[in-house]
């Protein structure tokens, strides 16, 4: 056979030669038109500035194209610069090398070659298929019931074509697939060690599969826990890339609207219609959160697949928890648009319809909860939380009703079986992607389609339109939104240093935001984690474990950091229409520390050389919960040229010697005394904050506090 397949090639090349001897002898007899044509060459590749005037100047004649008789207008020249598809580009000289490397010859070869591999390819995806399968003794209820009902996802279509582009590249940059993951602690695998959680099981299986097919496999786990998705995922672009085809998203124990005050992201009119229909508002404003995420998400330069994770393991989370979620995308529903077909979208239930079966499989009273009594044995599952499989397991040995293998839930985050569980569902339903989508090449090139099939592959590929705001404020997202990004991990630039003017001698440095659990090396050795124990030094095992777990978590809340002798730091904010810049603090875990600036009191912001203040309009607050963002509007004081050159923005901390009594507030219920408003969550109510007693009424007062605020 493999002779044969040697003579066969080599009567192709005979075939071919003769070609590729015209096309030389072609290229031979145009030398001179190639040197008359040398100066045009050398313009094209001066730079922009060149190319404009050099296409300008030419007015309305017409340029002769290099070893060609014909000639070709303006409009084809500017389009074969950009590589956008009109007409025939300039020639250039090309090496005997790379015109064998082009000849049809040649590229017949690498086709062949390629499907080769993905009819290998496919008994790949295949064997892992059923290897998952297998591994849950056929329990396919716990794969299928993980996805949503396909009716209204694009995942079948656009996804799989996606796929498709990926399998057929001739090209090594486009011949690869990246999926990322943003999301919460969750996600970023706490509680466990980081190499543990979904995403980075997901990628391991993944990864040799693509590889099978040639195709170049990355998933990045950008997931940063402790914090609102809000506003951060406007910043998805430097996040997970511009480059992506699938971005995943979850945030199981934040709603999609955390982080936002109600009033950036409704209308005025959405918010009249709640009010006057007394509809369910946090419904509405879920459902505008999620369309600012799909809306940033779409305008990548990718337009990716956006799929949505939730873990549902809980009773309260409804028997069909997705329900409202299939509610906004399907035919009559807010979002039918956004599921005509042009875009891809889905959402993954884990733990919730998955585990229906297993649920009633087991046998009522003998149920027990995860964790062993103080003495040592087990505790019945009550009624309340026989449904809530993180805290009562549908079997105590076999956790995800196959295997032992561990817990499934540690506590509100999956332990390793939960994170092990989520990646195989996943894995499972995107190699039925992939099945699909080699299936269709596969049918192509028996039918001797796939010319067609490629080029309809590229006509599909161009980004498609996005339909106009449904709830969402479009002050929020209908337009594009330029991002500034210092959180770790992420995929790209720009960090909020880059966008820095170095021209002052500031003491600002990029630095871990404050109570961040960090265990570093020293304090490791510290420990004693190295050290063999023996009697006379005992080593806390337990310590130097979590000690270990901190260190695997990729994930950093960075920030700019600075205090009233660091003196002022600046920014050349880019061009935008809105003339708008939100400037963001990073969560503090639990609360914020007292000596962290309030951007109520503590911050003066200059814009091109003019106080912006709240008097005049320029500045306001955003806050939800402690966490605070300074926003500045500066269309007043920069006008229209902020649309063409941005403008420069100055900030120092000036903080407050004293708080004011405003900052603390009596509790009612407990009696005492803390930070409200503006100052809420933040540390030390304990010792600034006291009770006064002003004509038998109690009030609450503030003694001091404040200044060096960072």
């Amino acid at each position: 056979a493999a002779e044969r397949e040697r003579e066969e090639e080599e009567r192709e090349r005979i075939a071919f030669s003769g070609h590729r001897t015209a096309h030389t002898n072609s290229d031979s007899a145009s030398d001179t038109t190639d040197k008359q044509s040398a100066k045009c060459r050398r313009f094209l590749v001066m730079g922009s500035m060149c190319l404009c005037v050099f296409i300008i100047g030419m007015g309305a004649g017409n340029l002769m194209a290099s070893g060609s008789g014909e000639s070709i207008s303006d409009r084809e020249i500017v389009d074969s610069i950009y590589d956008i598809g009109y007409g025939a580009p300039v020639e250039s000289k090309t090496t005997p090398e790379e015109k064998e490397a082009d000849s049809p010859y040649t590229l017949k070869k690498k086709r062949a070659a390629q499907m080769r591999k993905l009819r290998g390819g496919m008994k790949v995806v295949k064997k892992a298929y059923r290897s998952l399968e297998e591994y849950y003794h056929l329990d396919r209820k716990l794969f299928k019931n993980a996805v949503i009902p396909p009716s209204i996802s694009g995942d079948l279509t656009v996804l799989v074509d996606r796929m498709k582009r990926a399998m057929l590249a001739t090209s090594e940059k486009d011949r690869k697939f990246i999926m990322a993951v943003t999301g919460s602690s969750v996600s970023a695998g706490h509680d466990n060690f980081g190499e543990e959680a979904w995403s980075i099981l997901l990628q391991d299986i993944l990864s040799p599969i693509w590889h099978a097919l040639d195709v170049n496999f990355d998933l990045r786990n950008q997931a940063v826990g402790g914090r609102n998705p809000n506003p951060h995922t406007l910043c998805l672009g430097p996040m997970v890339g511009h480059d992506v085809d699938v971005v995943l998203r979850e945030y199981q124990y934040w709603g999609f609207d955390a982080g936002f005050e109600r009033r950036y992201i409704l209308t005025e009119e959405t918010e009249r219609k709640i009010w006057l229909d007394k509809g369910p508002r946090d419904r509405v404003v879920q459902a505008a959160g999620l369309e600012v995420f799909l809306r940033t998400a779409y305008r990548l330069k990718s337009q990716p697949a956006v799929h949505f994770i939730f873990l549902q393991h809980s009773e309260d989370e409804g028997s069909r928890p997705l329900s409202y979620f299939e509610d906004w995308f399907k035919p009559g529903g807010v979002f039918e648009e956004y599921a005509s077909g042009d875009f891809a979208i889905n959402a993954f239930d884990h733990f919730g319809t998955p585990f229906d079966h297993l649920r009633k499989r087991a046998k009522k009273g003998v149920r027990y909860q995860k964790n062993l009594n103080e003495t040592g044995g087990k505790t019945v599952c009550d009624e309340d939380s026989e449904d809530n499989v993180a805290d009562c397991p549908v079997d105590f040995d076999k956790q995800d009703g196959h295997h032992d293998d561990g817990q499934l839930f540690v506590n509100w985050h999956p332990g390793p079986l939960g994170h092990k569980v989520m990646a195989h569902q996943l894995a499972y339903y995107y190699m039925g992607l992939m099945q699909r989508a080699l299936d269709d090449i596969l049918i192509a090139e028996e039918a001797e389609d796939l010319d067609e099939l490629i080029n309809t592959l590229e006509e599909e590929s161009k980004p498609k339109r996005l339909p106009s705001p449904k709830l969402c404020n479009p002050e929020v997202c209908k337009n594009p939104v330029k991002c500034a990004y210092s959180y770790l991990p992420k995929a790209s630039g720009p960090d909020v240093g880059d966008w820095m003017i170095n021209d002052t001698n500031h003491g600002w440095r990029n630095i871990l935001a404050p109570n961040q659990h960090v265990c570093d090396l020293e304090s490791y050795y510290e420990k004693g984690c190295f050290t063999h124990t023996t009697k006379s030094k005992l080593v806390n095992h337990t310590e130097c474990h979590d000690c270990v777990k901190t260190r695997s978590y990729r994930d950093q809340k960075r920030a700019f950091s600075g205090n009233a002798s660091a003196g002022w730091v600046s920014f050349q904010i880019p061009r935008s229409r809105r003339c708008g810049v939100w400037l963001c603090e990073p969560p503090y875990e639990w609360s914020k520390p007292i000596d962290v600036v309030n951007w109520h009191t503590d911050v003066k912001i200059v814009v091109n050389g003019r106080a912006c203040e709240k008097f005049n309009g320029c500045f306001k607050v955003h806050q939800f919960g402690y966490k605070q963002c300074g926003i500045i509007q500066a269309t007043d004081i920069v006008g229209k040229v902020c649309k063409w050159d941005g403008f420069r923005l100055d900030l120092r901390v000036f903080p407050l010697a004293t708080l004011p009594d405003s900052a603390c507030g009596l509790n009612k219920e407990s009696g005492e005394c803390e930070f409200v408003d503006e100052w809420d969550e933040t540390e030390g109510a304990e010792t600034i904050c006291h009770i006064q007693n002003l004509n038998g009424t109690a009030t609450c007062k503030a003694n001091g506090g404040g200044g060096g605020g960072g």
